[in-house]
């Protein structure tokens, strides 16, 4: 049989979805290589529950071909039980149910970092905005001194 590459989850990907205030201009320039980052890893845990599925649609229809062959009046029934109880079967189904939950971390982190790219941009318009009140203050405190 063989082993599949599992994803490798990036814990500090996940440390990364705290916004700075302070350092708002460089979050911002590191946010499409962190999105970029998720999204690699939201592919490789969907290429490795694609490879398991794969592993495991092979691991079954061995089982039941050698069943098929060492009796060929064995009931449907039977031959399902007999692959359901195989170990290799239920190895794998254990590795695809450890992939799926990968895979919806994996998007799940994914849909973090667009959330965070929407904050980042909030934030920059809220700057803006606060310079340029703070423009429009300074302007009246100069037009009309002592108020």
């Amino acid at each position: 049989m063989r082993q599949s590459a599992k994803p490798k989850p990036s814990p500090d990907l996940a440390k990364r979805l705290k916004i700075d205030p302070e350092r708002l201009h460089d979050e911002l320039c590191d946010q499409p290589k962190l999105y970029y980052l998720a999204s690699k890893q939201r592919v490789s845990a969907a290429r490795a529950r694609a490879n398991v599925e794969l592993e495991l649609r092979a691991a079954k229809a061995d089982v039941m071909l050698k069943l098929k062959q060492s009796s060929p009046r064995t009931s449907v029934a039977v031959i399902q039980a007999q692959v359901f109880c195989d170990e290799t079967v239920r190895e794998l189904e254990g590795r695809l149910a450890e992939c799926e939950l990968d895979e919806e971390l994996a998007k799940a982190l994914v849909e973090a970092f667009r959330q965070r790219r929407e904050c980042l941009g909030l934030l920059m318009e809220q700057n803006r905005a606060e310079a340029g009140a703070g423009a429009v203050r300074r302007k009246l405190a100069s037009t009309y001194p002592g108020r």
